[in-house]
């Protein structure tokens, strides 16, 4: 099983942030020569004001989905709440600054209107600036309603926040101006988050890990859109079990944003397949896809795949609806290449009319001598359980690695059960894309 140094994004966390203490600490100390605890509010309000950058820095750089990032951390769908996680700390520290600053000055109202309101006190203009904006963005990125390319094209805004920062860090005083080496490090952080918002704005849809392919035939099998894509110039080497990003480039009934799709063919086939459920504004959209338009595939992402179990002998999948697009993959691979491993594939589904790729998989589970598939029909047998799981097994299910796939909710809920069963969090496996990509 593939390891991951879950400890490694911190530490790497952990030290810009210590550099940026100790630089900060050095210039107070040594350079100004000033008592820690004279004006403490004020001091930690620097400190944190420039830490709240280091977080915006750091938010730039996992949004341009480098493949070394992903790695790092094991998956897109952990660094897109890892990226949550960052952001909800640097609003924290970027509001804690001003406010702490009213605590060190309060003198009335007049103090909240240097701070807070834009006046004649032009030096604190940018970072009022900053802070408004990064809120009103913030704002956008929680709210439910809002459509999809509205939600994503405000992200895009989030590059001036960072120019009104530089902006103020050049013009407030402060210790940056003190210290050379401190202004430096600062400045080459906002520097650095600029150049990752043009490389994902301007480069990476055009030198990153980009496709071109066209439609052969939209398959249309109930709720689902089964896309035959056929590479125009180079084709995608994937692995089983990976997704690629979408976007249709000539058909303008078909939204150009992309959007994350899970390919369900096998690797080693020359044209690509797409299943897609009719399950909101974009994927209904599909539809309207047709032989002949083209299409960019960036990617692929994941490690939810088959290979990362090949030393696994004994594996449960369980699919849960169009959960069922990644186990696809895997069984062609699995039937080119047998891996010799025990596989328990568990598809389950509301009822029998909703299991649109059952005869693929029998016919798969027919030609694998070391796969055993079990159907279930939630509207018959009930939903799925840990405990039904483990009274299909001929052998003892903490041995054996899982792979989960399909509503949050069933995923969420099966994860627990089989902990309260025993089982290690590290056997368990699942991505988990409830939350809308960077």
């Amino acid at each position: 099983m593939l390891k991951i140094n879950w400890t490694t994004k911190y530490l790497l966390l952990l030290g810009m942030l210590s550099i940026t203490t100790f630089l900060w600490i050095f210039t107070k100390l040594s350079i100004e020569q000033v008592n820690l605890l004279d004006k403490p509010f004020r001091n930690l309000a620097q400190l944190l004001g420039l830490l709240a950058i280091n977080f915006f820095t750091v938010n730039f750089i996992l949004a341009t989905r480098f493949y070394f990032i992903e790695k790092l951390f094991g998956g897109l769908d952990k660094m897109y709440k890892f990226h949550k996680f960052v952001a909800r700390i640097a609003f924290t520290l970027a509001w804690a600054h001003p406010i702490l600053l009213i605590l060190e000055n309060f003198m009335g109202t007049a103090t909240i209107q240097r701070y807070f309101l834009f006046g004649s006190n032009t030096r604190w203009n940018a970072g009022m600036a900053a802070l408004y904006l990064m809120t009103l963005l913030v704002l956008f990125s929680v709210t439910k309603f809002l459509p999809y390319h509205i939600w994503k094209n405000s992200h895009r805004f989030m590059v001036f926040v960072m120019g009104f920062l530089f902006i103020h860090v050049l013009t407030a005083p402060g210790s940056v101006d003190a210290n050379v080496f401190l202004k430096l490090w600062i400045i080459g952080l906002i520097t650095v988050a600029i150049l990752c918002w043009l490389y994902i704005e301007l480069l990476y849809k055009r030198i990153g890990p980009v496709f071109y392919y066209k439609v052969t035939s939209n398959n249309k099998i109930g709720a689902i859109n089964e896309l035959i894509l056929e590479p125009q110039n180079r084709p995608m080497t994937y692995k089983a079990g990976q997704f690629t990003f979408l976007s249709f480039l000539n058909n303008k009934n078909i939204s150009r944003e992309l959007h994350p799709f899970t390919i369900s063919s096998n690797p080693h086939e020359y044209h690509i397949r797409i299943s897609a459920k009719d399950s909101g504004d974009y994927t209904s959209e599909l539809f309207n896809a047709k032989p002949g338009d083209l299409v960019k595939l960036i990617g692929p992402y994941g490690y939810f795949t088959r290979d990362r179990l090949l030393n696994s002998r004994k594996q449960i999948w369980i699919a849960g609806g169009i959960g069922i697009t990644p186990f696809l993959s895997m069984l062609a691979a699995e039937s080119a290449e047998p891996s010799g491993n025990k596989i328990n594939l568990f598809y389950t589904v509301k009822s029998e009319q909703e299991a649109v790729y059952k005869d693929e998989l029998i016919k798969n589970s027919d030609q694998i001598t070391d796969l055993e598939l079990t159907l279930n029909f939630d509207s018959i047998e009930g939903y799925l359980t840990a405990k039904r799981i483990e009274e299909n097994l001929d052998y003892n299910i903490k041995e054996a690695s899982i792979l989960l796939c399909g509503p949050t909710q069933m995923m969420h809920s099966l994860r627990k059960q089989f902990m309260d069963m025993g089982l290690d969090s590290e056997q368990i496996i699942f991505e988990d894309f409830a939350l809308k990509p960077v």
